[in-house]
This record gives C-alpha cells, structure tokens and sequence, in this order.
C-alpha cells in the first residue's frame, strides 16, 4: 500500500499529513489536483454508465449491480487471486492474442452471410 501512496504523492495527486494526535502516524489527503482528477473520473464513469445501462430503471441498475457484485464475489471465491491487477493484465494478454490470432473459419462464414442477408 506505501508503494500506490508514493506513486500518487509523486504524481502530486495526494498528500501526507502529521496527525495532530500522534506523531507516529500520517494522514493521506487528496490535494486539490487529486479531488479535481477523481471527480472527473467519476463523471466519465456516469457518463459511460448511462450510455451502457441507459435502458434500464434506476431499480434495475441498482439490481444489476447487485448481481454483478455476487458473482464477483463467488468468482474470487471459486479463484482468489492476490492481486485483481495481475487478472487484469491477463484478460488483457488474452484478448491482445485473441485479436492477432486469424478468423475461425466458421466465423467468417457466418459473418459473410450475416452481410449478404443484410
């Protein structure tokens, strides 16, 4: 965790602070350049979330997410991992080499007549 925190200090995204009651420890304080970056990540997120579940009620997303968290859940239960970014750099490898692979013929077949019927 000291190694995120130096890396976003570095990045002047947060800051540590002395802790008024003890001087062992130290606060982690976004600085005003950190609190204008995370809301602008979060109204990218919004807005990619309308876009994505656009046709669903405020109830249904707040389901959806539900279900997504439970699977997620019972993912990491089926399959801990110890660090989600090494999962991540892996669906990515994986999908890097799904792309420079070549067509499966039946794809291609399908995805022509798709075309043709069109």
């Amino acid at each position: 965790m000291t190694y995120l925190i130096d890396d976003l200090e570095e990045a002047g995204l947060v800051e540590r602070r002395p802790d008024p009651l003890d001087r062992r420890s130290r606060h982690i304080v976004a600085t005003r350049q950190g609190q204008q970056r995370c809301a602008e990540t979060e109204q990218r997120l919004q807005e990619i979330e309308q876009h994505v579940l656009g046709a669903l009620s405020n109830a249904e997303r707040a389901s959806f997410r539900g279900m997504l968290q439970r699977l997620a859940a019972h993912a990491t239960a089926l399959d801990p991992v110890a660090d989600a970014c090494d999962v991540i750099n892996d669906v990515s490898s994986a999908l890097e080499s799904d792309r420079s692979a070549p067509e499966a013929p039946s794809l291609r077949r399908r995805s022509s007549r798709h075309r043709r019927g069109s």
